[in-house]
């Protein structure tokens, strides 16, 4: 619900790939919200988009240039823990176990800026994700 609640950014670094957080994601991005990403490597997150390529055409034609054309706001990296931060406001955080069992949601300022700063270390150690499979699939 806070991904559709966003208004205007969504910075998302995550060990999992979830349907449903996936379609909340790009709902966000049809209404103008900037999303940057980094999905944990250990993850085929190329190979989960051109599955759900064909969806992806159906909810807008144009989404999947988008992907393509923004491709360095998805990256590949380390995850040492999943966490989304909504708006420069919410942080969503998983307790780190080998399955995802249970999330905190928090909007204080401290905790905002120690997840802001992972989150931007995270990204400066990854990559821009091959998004090949997906041209392939258009």
């Amino acid at each position: 619900n806070l991904f559709d609640q966003a208004k205007s950014q969504i910075l998302i670094a995550t060990r999992y790939v979830d349907f449903s957080v996936s379609q909340s994601l790009v709902q966000a991005v049809q209404r103008g919200v900037e999303l940057k990403s980094v999905t944990d490597k250990r993850l085929n997150l190329p190979q989960f988009l051109k599955l759900i390529g064909g969806l992806l055409r159906n909810i807008r034609p144009n989404l999947l240039k988008h992907y393509l054309t923004n491709r360095g706001d998805y990256r590949i990296g380390t995850v040492p823990i999943s966490f989304s931060l909504i708006d420069k406001e919410i942080v969503v955080f998983e307790v780190p176990t080998k399955e995802f069992r249970i999330a905190f949601v928090s909007d204080d300022k401290e905790v905002l800026k120690v997840f802001y700063d992972i989150f931007w270390k995270i990204w400066k150690n990854s990559q821009e994700i091959d998004l090949t499979p997906l041209k392939n699939s258009r």
